[in-house]
């Protein structure tokens, strides 16, 4: 495969990312090429090095995914962007089905049912407070009974709120943690 066959494939490969960086990607590739015969290495021998365009694209869109990821501050941003890059890395170095896919879906999942439990927990603790004021009108009974009631809705309320909290930091730290091992895998790759 010579120079321009090359970057003319890696053009089609990085369709997915905007064209002011395809065509950086592009002038640093042909300069490098260039470059490399200069120094008396052959055309064929430099393009080898590199690698398919196909895989070299890959690594190169999951590198600005986990740029991307790093500046975003959505939670579900991230998250969507982390099973971009996954299915890149699948793609680029099939170990990673075993090794982590398989534990990021079942934590995923766990976070998911955190989210729907604390989620339902606050929701149910708000109905109670409805119900609260609901009961306070229609039953007479003690002061201290509904006080009572009144402070175990806001313990309720307390507690979904913080359950929120726990699992939005649970989420964000398994997301720093897939992200770190990203970047690792993607520069193990860049390795071979």
């Amino acid at each position: 495969m010579n120079k321009q066959n090359f970057l003319s494939e890696l053009k089609k490969e990085l369709q997915q990312l905007p064209q002011s960086e395809v065509n950086e990607i592009l002038r640093d590739q042909e300069e490098y090429i260039i470059e490399a015969i200069k120094s008396g290495r052959k055309e064929e021998e430099v393009i080898n090095s590199i690698g398919r365009p196909k895989d070299f694209a890959r690594s190169l869109i999951a590198e600005n995914l986990l740029a991307v990821n790093h500046e975003s501050d959505s939670i579900l941003l991230q998250f969507k962007n982390v099973l971009r890059i996954l299915i890149l890395f699948v793609a680029l170095a099939p170990l990673n089905i075993i090794l982590f896919l398989g534990p990021f879906f079942v934590v995923c999942l766990a976070l998911l049912l955190g989210w729907i439990f604390s989620g339902a927990f606050l929701i149910t603790s708000i109905a109670l407070i409805i119900g609260f004021f609901v009961k306070l009108s229609m039953y007479q009974v003690g002061f201290w009974v509904h006080l009572s009631s009144f402070f175990f809705i806001i313990g309720c309320v307390g507690l979904g709120i913080l359950a929120i909290y726990f699992v939005m930091i649970l989420s964000k730290f398994v997301l720093d943690i897939s992200l770190n091992y990203l970047r690792w895998n993607l520069n193990l790759i860049k390795l071979k």
